[in-house]
């Protein structure tokens, strides 16, 4: 529905094995659209073949869930019949627990690594984003803040490099309110479901609609970067047609740079 209302994506296919799910969303979403305004096309289908010339594939966990056991390799078959069905589409995992799913596409499958992405992490800087433009009176837009590692319990916000507008965060905020925040930061986790469908949905447009220059945090393989390899980590993205264009490497401080490194061998 995120994705829809955005009327920037030509059709969306929803598709899951329980008979009448995907119909009764579709049905749902296109009541909505004389009212709220969007030409998107929907279609449901229980055949995981639907994805068949996607650009990209959301992955939003099943409607049934099961035990952990079960879980696990349900969606390690999933994401096999996927990559069958369907090896040129972008993969974007829309859960906050999703990073384990990257880590058996990745380990297991053998998914390239720039096409099979974590959304979540999106939805935590925006929150973040947020909640420091709410301090400071500003919109949400004027802040810039960058996150990493693996939330929650290692999760490390680059407050060094934050910025308002111009000025950084670090230079305009006491010292008082900026620990405040970072206690507040740590219970960010996990995002709510509306904050994980507008993340998904504004990373699935990027790569559907060619890429854009704006970079965007996400659960990705590391191979190298920062120092890691085989490891499933949140770090900002370039996204094009095909993916991944490019990981940004971001400057940290010492104190970050301690906790990343403590992120990553915990991950």
């Amino acid at each position: 529905h995120k994705l829809a209302i955005r009327d920037r994506i030509d059709e969306i296919r929803l598709i899951d094995p329980t008979i009448g799910v995907a119909a009764g969303k579709t049905l749902d979403i296109q009541q909505a659209g004389p009212i709220e305004g969007f030409r998107t096309r929907l279609v449901s289908s229980t055949d995981l073949r639907t994805v068949q010339g996607s650009t990209v594939i959301s992955l939003t966990g099943f409607a049934k869930p099961s035990a952990t056991v079960i879980q696990d390799q349900r969606t390690r078959s999933l994401l096999e019949q996927l990559t069958n069905f369907e090896k040129d589409a972008v993969m974007v995992c829309a859960g906050a627990s999703d990073r384990q799913t990257i880590e058996t596409g990745l380990r297991e499958i053998k998914i390239p690594r720039t096409k099979l992405v974590g959304s979540a992490p999106s939805a935590l800087t925006s929150a973040v984003r947020s909640m420091i433009a709410v301090e400071v009176g500003k919109s949400p837009s004027d802040v810039s803040v960058g996150v990493l590692g693996i939330p929650p319990a290692n999760t490390v916000i680059l407050w060094s490099e934050a910025t308002i507008g111009n000025q950084n965060l670090m230079q305009v905020m006491e010292p008082k309110t900026l620990a405040r925040l970072k206690v507040q930061a740590a219970r960010l986790w996990p995002p709510g479901p509306f904050s994980l469908a507008s993340a998904a949905s504004r990373i699935c447009e990027a790569v559907a609609t060619g890429g854009s220059d704006r970079a965007y945090s996400c659960f990705i393989g590391l191979d190298g970067e920062m120092g890691a390899r085989d490891v499933v980590t949140t770090m900002t993205v370039l996204l094009h047609r095909w993916g991944v264009n490019q990981i940004v490497i971001p400057s940290l401080s010492a104190y970050e740079n301690v906790q990343h490194q403590n992120a990553l061998e915990a991950g």
